[in-house]
């Protein structure tokens, strides 16, 4: 068994962290929905997580969804990171039905 740290060896130095947040400044997350979310904004929401599991499925990327689609990466990059207010809904949909015509939408 190794030895126990210390509890001040248990955590970064304030050099580190900074270290790892300039590293990972540049990085874009996924957005989040708000719990008050328009039912417009649900499905949007909620199309653009049925791209990310067809990705993950496929074992494709986000430039090869994007020549699938025939749509820029940067469109495929707004999609896959939630930023649903750069894209409409009827975009979406249109988009998602060359892959799928299955599509659910929620109804408020």
């Amino acid at each position: 068994m190794g030895k126990k740290k210390s509890t001040t060896e248990q955590f970064m130095t304030a050099s580190e962290l900074a270290s790892i947040r300039r590293t990972t400044a540049h990085i874009k997350g996924a957005k989040t929905l708000p719990p008050d979310a328009s039912a417009l904004d649900r499905n949007k929401y909620e199309l653009c997580r049925q791209f990310v599991v067809y990705m993950r499925e496929h074992n494709i990327n986000q430039r090869q969804l994007a020549k699938l689609l025939q749509v820029s990466e940067s469109r495929i990059s707004e999609i896959v990171h939630y930023n649903i207010g750069k894209i409409t809904l009827d975009r979406l949909v249109e988009l998602h039905e060359i892959l799928d015509n299955d599509i659910t939408m929620l109804v408020a």
